[in-house]
């Protein structure tokens, strides 16, 4: 396996972790700086606003619900640095 799909592979698990654990906090630690959220219903929010949204939207969602989160992957193809 090279180190590009190992590194995406790292990544899918540790979302699926920050899911199934509820915890918002390392789940935005993962996240880019320059999010931009298009959520069901919710206006549309870029930056540090995206996150502060994001993070009371997860924080609610993981007080109503126990999450289970199973990423189901068919295929990963690196080309020219795009996966």
């Amino acid at each position: 396996m090279n180190d590009e799909l190992y590194a995406i592979n790292v990544a899918k698990t540790e979302f699926r972790e920050c899911f199934n654990t509820g915890d918002s906090a390392r789940l935005l630690s993962i996240a880019d700086p320059e999010l931009v959220t298009f959520s069901d219903g919710q206006p549309s929010e870029f930056g540090q606003t995206g996150l502060e949204a994001l993070k009371n939207r997860l924080e609610a969602f993981f007080r109503q619900y126990l999450v289970r989160l199973a990423v189901i992957i068919i295929e990963i193809r690196l080309q020219s640095g795009i996966a």
